[in-house]
This record gives C-alpha cells, structure tokens and sequence, in this order.
C-alpha cells in the first residue's frame, strides 16, 4: 500500500511540475486547459458510482482509485447478474475511459443483488461517513464483500499520518477493524 501512495504522490507531483512548466512556456499566456490542468480536484468516490450506473445498470461491487503513467483513475467494477462490467473513469474529469463487459459465469456468482437488497444494510456513503469519521481521513477505495455470510465494507483511507484500512459491518454500521500503514515506519516494501 505504501508504494501505491508513494507512487500516487509522485504522479501528482510530476503532473503538477508539468503544468507549471506548461504555464512557464506560453510566456504569461492563460488558455482554459491550463485553468483545468492546475485546479483540478478529483471526484468523489459517490460521483464515481453515479457515472457507473449511469452506463451500466447493476450494483457496484468494487471501486479503487489506480494510477497509471501518472494518470488516476478509479476502476469500478459492476455486476448485473449475467454480466461484469469494468469501467475506467478518470479521476479528475469523471470521463469513461474504458468498459469491459464479462459474461458472469464465474463459480462464486451467487446472484448477491437479490442478497443485498433482502437484508438492511447501511449505503456506501454512511460506511464512507463512519470510515472517515473513525480515523479522521478520506476513503481512496471502498468495496461491499460477504464474508462467511456477513456483508462488510472494507475501506482504505488516506490520513494526515499515511494509510488506514478499515472495514465495517455493513448492517450494524459497527467497525470491526481498523489498521493504520503509518508513513514513517522503516519498512517500506510492503
């Protein structure tokens, strides 16, 4: 996990460094790319899942933010009973950059939308709410999993003092567990 966020760092910074350096080189020249490049803040994860379902009908399985040649964007994954989907949204602009769709033919497909939808449990956005408040951060990735029955959320968080995980019940709201990946530990290969 450290490696992801240091490598998220880096991405931002080498972004960061290119735009100013884009700035330097139109002599004083403002173009309204430049104004988008500079300000940008990235999506909600909630944002993020309304651009899926948008495109896909389902319920939303997974979401993770993922960096690659120093672009983010989350990647969220959708089932709908028969099919899979895969879908790329960039971070900052909430464009589909990508969707793959999979048949469902996998052996674990216990058709978990009829599960979920029978049984209370709390949204994405209060177990994001209760992660959050619990370790003062804010959620990177967010995924529903059952567990020998039990629907939890597991959610990994970026905070002031590096990476936490936690996961919550998801019908109670209770956190089961709470791991902090502190920055200035001496192992940095995870």
């Amino acid at each position: 996990m450290k490696n992801k966020m240091l490598i998220g760092v880096l991405s931002v910074s080498v972004i960061l460094g290119g735009a100013v350096a884009v700035g330097a080189a139109n002599n004083g020249e403002t173009t309204n790319d430049q104004k988008v490049t500079t300000s940008k803040e990235m999506i909600s994860v909630e944002k993020v899942k309304e651009i899926a379902l948008s495109k896909v009908t389902g319920h939303v399985e997974n979401i993770e933010l993922e960096s690659y040649k120093g672009n983010q964007y989350y990647e969220v994954e959708v089932e709908n009973g028969k099919k899979d989907y895969d879908l790329y949204i960039d971070a900052y602009t909430g464009e589909v950059q990508l969707m793959k769709e999979d048949s469902n033919n996998d052996d674990d497909s216990d058709d978990r939308t009829g599960v979920v939808q029978s049984t209370n449990l709390i949204t994405d956005e209060k177990a994001k709410q209760l992660a959050e408040k619990a370790v003062n951060g804010t959620v990177t990735e967010l995924e529903l999993d059952e567990d020998d029955g039990r629907f939890v959320y597991e959610l990994e968080l970026i905070t002031n003092k590096g990476e936490a995980d936690v996961e919550i019940d998801a019908v109670t709201g209770k956190v089961i567990e709470l791991n902090f990946d502190h920055e200035d530990d001496d192992d940095l290969d995870d």
